[in-house]
């Protein structure tokens, strides 16, 4: 009768009622009668020694008719499983997944700085005017800077203007080598002017220009030093092209005298002005 009830009670909760561990339950609901007292005892897991859950409740048999004792067995048999599944340690949480790991691209290298260094050509043309006489030809620069302080080479050719003497006309050509150093300043982002001094020297070649004077077949040459100042404006017409007008003059610091037939024809001296015009390639 016994069995039977506690049975019914553990019926709703799929459990079987043994009187003894067979290793393989899962819940093992016992009833012991010690000392003329009954225990009601649940375990949960294999029956091992110390494995699983277990708990166990006395019951006090005085007072309790034939009738009300299986049903206090079965209900104490009820609790103690409901206590023994509350007791049961709670299955570990599920694992987090694991954090993104990031993944960052390396960042693009710098930009290596702006060179200090700078270079450009100009190509031009210009005349120089001296006193009784004037040279229309066409000159080539190079330009080194490092930041605002420059070294420019100039070479240029020219013609001799036919000049009126007192024996004739006479023309004839012209090198000039030119070398100094500038200094550029930036009034803005598309306008640069540019102070230079520089040395010249220049050499001229002159000769009789008409037929029946006197001076056919007359000429003469030689070298002449000149010191000159410049003031060049520049504008950017394109990232790597400018237009530019300079503005040169000074003195001649070593004359020249060209003769012929035992007269002056003409003298390189005094002062010397020049204007050109000119196409920049390359960085300012």
């Amino acid at each position: 009768m016994l069995e039977s009830l506690l049975q019914q009670g553990l019926k709703r909760r799929g459990l079987t009622l043994s009187t003894h561990s067979d290793g393989r339950a899962i819940w093992v609901v016992q009833v012991r009668a010690i000392d003329a007292e009954l225990f009601v005892l649940v375990a949960s897991g294999p029956a091992l020694p110390g494995s699983g859950v277990s708990k166990s409740r006395r019951i006090d048999t005085a007072g309790l008719g034939p009738d009300v004792l299986p049903l206090s067995l079965a209900q104490a048999g009820e609790e103690l499983v409901d206590a023994a599944a509350n007791t049961k340690t709670p299955p570990p949480p599920p694992a987090a997944p694991p954090a993104p790991i990031a993944i960052s691209k390396p960042a693009p290298p710098a930009p290596p700085p702006p060179s200090p260094w700078a270079f450009g050509v100009d190509l031009g043309g210009g005349v120089d005017l001296f006193p009784g006489l004037s040279l229309v030809g066409g000159e080539l620069a190079a330009r080194a800077y490092y930041q605002r302080v420059g070294l420019v080479a100039r070479v240029g050719l020219a013609k001799m203007l036919a000049a009126q003497t007192a024996l004739g006309r006479i023309a004839g050509d012209s090198l000039s080598i030119e070398l100094g150093p500038a200094l550029r300043f930036l009034p803005g982002e598309d306008w640069t002017v540019e102070l230079g001094l520089s040395g010249q020297a220049r050499w001229l070649r002159g000769e009789g220009s008409l037929a029946g004077e006197g001076l056919v077949g007359k000429d003469g040459s030689g070298w002449a030093w000149l010191g000159l100042g410049s003031l060049t404006v520049r504008y950017r017409l394109a990232p790597a092209l400018e237009v530019s007008a300079r503005a040169a003059g000074g003195p001649v610091l070593r004359g020249l005298r060209l003769e012929a037939v035992g007269q002056r024809l003409l003298s390189l001296s005094d002062l010397v002005g020049s204007f050109s015009l000119a196409l920049s390639l390359g960085p300012p």
